[in-house]
């Protein structure tokens, strides 16, 4: 079996009898491979098709179906080619057999095959003859397809002569109306009968082209006719505005509006020119609604209009009062803002917006409305939780579809005034660093002083600022420390603390209870009174023992609870009225809660706490215990974060460092194993404050002495034994008071802070302030310091000299 080099050449074919020209320009590789198939193979070679870039599959890169060519020039065998072919642009290779490729292998740079030749399909004379009549009657038809030239048509005559094969081979060689895939498939079909299919079914280029010119002239004779149609409707439309006048109907209000009303000039200016460019366009187009609704919100916003404000510091203290219980430093605090507020110059800003911040339930939004009734201002209500986008606050730019001002805008058009009191709700729980901006910092722009004279809606945009001046904003928030410190200092705090049980019973009775009873009057009460009725005691027994709170929102709840299955029972005619008593509170609201008490019995290894949070003061309870093993790292457990363990590791070295003094054998610490638990462990537990707690709980644990269960403690402890001051004083007081504590142990520091706590809760607490952990220790465990407890060897001081 013979062995030829293989060219495989891209959008290159060559049909068996059939010539064609390989250019030469610039590829040395076809070079070398006509040298070898010259010198070697008398200038025979194998044209091989690159399938892959006729159909774009890798995976067919090489099919081994192509033409046996030999090199077609007037020269002898044995000439050198190689000056030839570095003079030629190309060279002719004429086609021989169909073959199919057998075995390859590379010799140097070269690929070379060995092939067979593949025969057509054997046909009889008579399906032969049906082959050559069918051809010759669509001859035309596949001549006008394939569009040869009159000089590629003359060697039909000759070859007809031939047989049908050799005419299909010359077509498909030189047609360019046929595609390369076309081509592939007949340069690999043995069958004549399906090359002569293929070659019928052509696609007729010429009759698509006619359709694509004949849907062409349609398209651009109907876009010429909606043209017309339009410019015809545009016309009408002017008609009719002469007419008419000038506008709609809804644009001629806000012209009559913008001409009648004292409008800034900045915003009549900008409206005329968006009512011009309305007009201008046709109605129902996506821009012309896009301006419409901008016009709408720039005439329909409070822009001049403003009500007077009752400015009466006596009315606002009675509504206070009718409203809310006690908090009479924050109603005098409340009072002096609006008394500097009244007091300012026009052009300036008597002090800070208000922050309201406390637990929740504590009356921060009633307190805000109870302002704006006093001041006959419209109340509206911005929550700024869980805002994570500043377009909420600053609004959209107008090109996208279905922008819209942001919520101040919005709040503005809602009080239809441009004097109101804005209240931004749970400021603490803004989104922050968001990818779509930071809303807390919008906020600024809102709250300070010196820019709410020309806030910027991204909607109304830069020429159109609004003042936000004559607004009274009121932010409430639980924590206030989670604010960011720019709009932290733009606001006067005003502290809401825990309510103590004897302020409840009052909120209860004065005021909760009958709300309640007057929102379902039809059934609660009759000519005679009131049908359902609560004892003292039963207010008092529901505020111990069913609700846990520093604010009275569950107790609200539950007190309508109790009304609602009274209004049941009195429906199915099952009572008629209630006196609701301890003894009957558990047939409305089932078993009292399991509360965090205090122990029932000392323990050792126990010490109690004080905590505070946003939510309020609660106590808790530390456990330390101690187990054989050979020293290693202390144990946290009950959700204590880093600064809690840190506390813990600091009261551990301060009594490591003073065990003798504390009576502790010094082996305890390198051969037990100690942990420290805080109870209610699914609740997380952070900052310094437990100090001198866990450092009174490891050395109960150690000592083996027991803690009163009637002494709270609260107070950061240093490495040197020093009590350092903490917060939440007056809440952790509360919480003392609340769970049954006699007395509480807290920071001399924080002496200053005990006038806050409320008087009843002072009256019940004995309160013990320390400067250092050791009167701390005496207190607890009644003994006075302990030094040489257990002997020490004396060392030899050593003599040091010092010179003058």
């Amino acid at each position: 079996m013979t062995e030829f080099p293989i060219l495989l050449l891209d959008n290159f074919f060559l049909f068996p009898r059939c010539d064609n020209f390989l250019p030469l320009e610039n590829n040395i590789y076809w070079k070398k491979v006509l040298l070898q198939a010259w010198k070697d193979c008398q200038g025979y070679l194998l044209v091989i098709p690159n399938k892959e870039k006729i159909t774009g599959k890798p995976e067919e890169k090489f099919v081994p179906f192509g033409t046996l060519a030999k090199i077609n020039l007037d020269i002898a065998n044995t000439a050198d080619l190689e000056p030839f072919l570095n003079s030629l642009k190309e060279i002719q290779l004429r086609g021989l057999e169909r073959i199919k490729i057998t075995d390859l292998e590379k010799r140097g740079e070269i690929w070379n095959g060995k092939y067979q030749t593949l025969p057509e399909k054997e046909l009889d004379e008579r399906i032969l003859d049906e082959l050559t009549e069918r051809f010759v009657r669509h001859l035309p038809d596949i001549l006008e397809k394939s569009k040869l030239s009159a000089v590629d048509k003359l060697p039909y005559m000759t070859m007809m002569r031939g047989n049908v094969t050799n005419i299909i081979d010359f077509i498909a060689q030189n047609s360019r109306e046929i595609d390369q895939l076309t081509k592939w498939k007949i340069l690999a079909s043995l069958d004549l009968q399906e090359r002569l299919d293929i070659l019928i079914n052509l696609p007729d280029r010429r009759k698509i082209d006619e359709d694509l010119e004949k849907e062409t002239k349609e398209e651009i004779k109907k876009q010429q006719e909606e043209w017309y149609l339009r410019e015809k409707q545009k016309a009408i439309e002017r008609r009719l505005k002469k007419s008419r006048g000038y506008g709609s109907g809804e644009i001629k209000k806000h012209l009559e509006r913008l001409e009648k009303e004292p409008y800034p000039e900045y915003v009549k200016k900008t409206a005329y020119e968006e009512i011009e460019r309305y007009e201008a366009m046709h109605p129902s187009s996506t821009e012309a609604s896009m301006i419409r609704t901008y016009i709408d919100w720039l005439v329909n916003i409070p822009w001049w209009q403003k009500k007077k404000e009752t400015r009466d510091l006596v009315r606002v203290r009675q509504k206070l009062d009718e409203n809310h219980y006690g908090l009479e430093e924050v109603k005098e605090k409340i009072c002096e803002y609006l008394a500097a507020s009244w007091s300012a110059k026009e052009e300036e800003s008597a002090s800070k917006h208000l922050l309201l911040w406390g637990p929740p339930g504590v009356g921060k939004t009633s307190i805000a409305k109870s302002i704006a009734e006093a001041l006959g201002l419209p109340f509206v209500i911005l929550s700024a939780a869980g805002v994570n986008d500043v377009a909420t606050v600053k609004g959209h730019i107008r090109t996208y579809v279905g922008s819209m001002p942001g919520r101040i805008i919005q709040l503005a058009k809602k009080a239809g005034d441009k004097h109101f009191l804005l209240f931004i709700d749970e400021l603490d729980k803004i989104g922050q660093d968001s990818w779509r901006g930071n809303p807390a910092y919008a906020l600024l722009e809102v709250l300070d002083p010196q820019q709410n004279k020309k806030f910027i809606d991204n909607y109304l945009g830069e020429e159109i600022p609004y003042d936000l001046s004559k607004v009274i904003i009121i932010c409430a928030a639980n924590d206030p420390w989670k604010i960011p410190a720019p709009l932290l200092d733009r606001l006067e705090m005003i502290h809401l603390s825990s309510y103590t049980e004897i302020e409840k019973f009052h909120i209860a009775k004065d005021y909760r209870i009958p709300v309640v009873l007057e929102k379902y009057r039809s059934i609660t009460k009759d000519e005679k009174g009131e049908r359902i009725k609560f004892t003292d005691e039963a207010i008092k027994h529901l505020i111990r023992n069913y609700t846990r709170e520093a604010g009275v929102r569950e107790l609200n709840r539950k007190i309508e609870t109790v009304v609602q299955k009274f209004i049941v029972q009195f429906i199915q005619g099952k009572k008629k009225e209630l006196i609701v008593t301890p003894e009957n509170l558990p047939e409305y609201l089932k078993k009292p809660h399991e509360f965090t008490k205090k122990r029932k019995h000392p323990e050792i290894g126990a010490a109690t706490g004080l905590a505070w949070t946003g939510y309020g003061g609660d106590i808790l309870p530390i456990e330390v215990a101690y187990y054989p093993r050979k020293e290693g790292e202390p144990e946290f457990t009950g959700n204590l974060g880093d600064i809690m363990k840190e506390s813990c590791l600091v009261a551990l070295d301060y009594i490591r460092a003073n065990c003798e003094k504390f009576g502790i054998d010094p082996k305890k610490f390198s051969q037990n194993k100690i942990r420290i638990h805080a109870v209610e462990g699914a609740v997380p537990k952070e900052g310094p404050s437990a100090g001198i707690a866990l450092t009174s709980a490891i050395i109960s644990a150690l000592t083996e002495q027991a803690i009163s269960t009637e002494v709270g403690m609260t107070g950061e402890i240093t490495l040197h034994g020093h009590v350092e001051a903490i917060g939440g004083l007056k809440e952790k007081a509360i919480a003392a008071h609340r769970s049954g504590l006699k007395t509480i142990i807290i920071p001399k520091s924080n002496e200053k802070d005990i006038e806050d706590i409320p008087e009843e809760v002072r009256q019940n607490l004995e309160i013990v302030t320390v400067d250092e952990y050791e009167e701390v220790w005496k207190f607890l465990f009644g003994k006075k310091p302990k030094k040489s407890v257990f002997p020490i060897k004396k060392r030899s001081t050593p003599k040091v000299e010092v010179n003058p």
